[in-house]
């Protein structure tokens, strides 16, 4: 079986397996690419409300960065992921 026949395989699957989410969710999963991991709805809760308790949120539901007074930014996901260890 050549590739490209292997790659529409695992996207048909895929398409079966996911149908619960919105085409939205699904053109977001794709544009990600490989590895992107969904987590359960319990996990993402979990994660959403540690993010809400360390930080402040508009009313309109995004990060309200004017009101992050100390932060680091950078330039790779790796560089990040060593300080967060």
């Amino acid at each position: 079986m050549d590739k490209w026949r292997i790659e529409k395989l695992k996207r048909k699957i895929v398409k079966k397996q996911d149908n619960t989410y919105t085409q939205l969710f699904q053109e977001c999963l794709e544009a990600l690419g490989e590895g992107t991991i969904v987590f359960s709805k319990d996990k993402s809760e979990k994660f959403y409300q540690e993010i809400q308790a360390v930080s402040p949120f508009t009313t309109w539901g995004r990060i309200d960065w004017e009101n992050i007074h100390s932060f680091q930014e950078f330039d790779h996901i790796d560089d990040a992921m060593v300080t967060i260890q």
